[in-house]
């Protein structure tokens, strides 16, 4: 299978499991075996905001501060995504450009960072998810509180 279709591959599980990145682009000679940062569509589950806080005194306010850490770990594992995939790509560019030259290096280059673009953009869709998972405890966590 070529380096890219892999890549395809490898990118249809990534969407299709919400995960980022599969051990499929590992067979390109990669530096990384696997991913190194958190999976941002499961940190709103690592939360038990929506039951512990009920019946506490300021439920409510507890709900709107476990909402903003939620957040603020999504937002890191995402940033730690967007790195390792930099420092992905780049290995992984290294190796399968290495003896390259002129329109061939150009070209490998160029797939290597449209993967790269793809990857990222999927990256950003997942922090959106994430976000969302965050927003929906809260709102469970904050009826609880309410009683609703």
């Amino acid at each position: 299978m070529r380096r890219r279709d892999s890549l395809r591959l490898g990118a249809l599980a990534l969407l299709a499991a919400a995960l980022v990145p599969l051990p499929a682009f590992a067979a390109s000679g990669s530096l990384f075996l696997k991913q190194i940062c958190g999976e941002m569509t499961d940190i709103a589950a690592m939360y038990g905001f929506e039951t512990n806080f009920v019946g506490v005194p300021n439920c409510v306010k507890l709900c709107k501060q476990a909402l903003s850490v939620c957040e603020k770990n999504v937002k890191d594992a995402a940033s730690c995504q967007l790195a390792f995939s930099s420092d992905w790509v780049t290995f992984d560019t290294a190796v399968a450009c290495a003896g390259l030259t002129g329109g061939d290096l150009r070209d490998c280059k160029a797939s290597w960072n449209a993967d790269k673009k793809d990857w990222q953009a999927s990256i950003k869709q997942n922090r959106g998810f994430g976000i969302i998972g965050c927003e929906n405890h809260d709102s469970i966590c904050e009826k609880r509180c309410t009683g609703e």
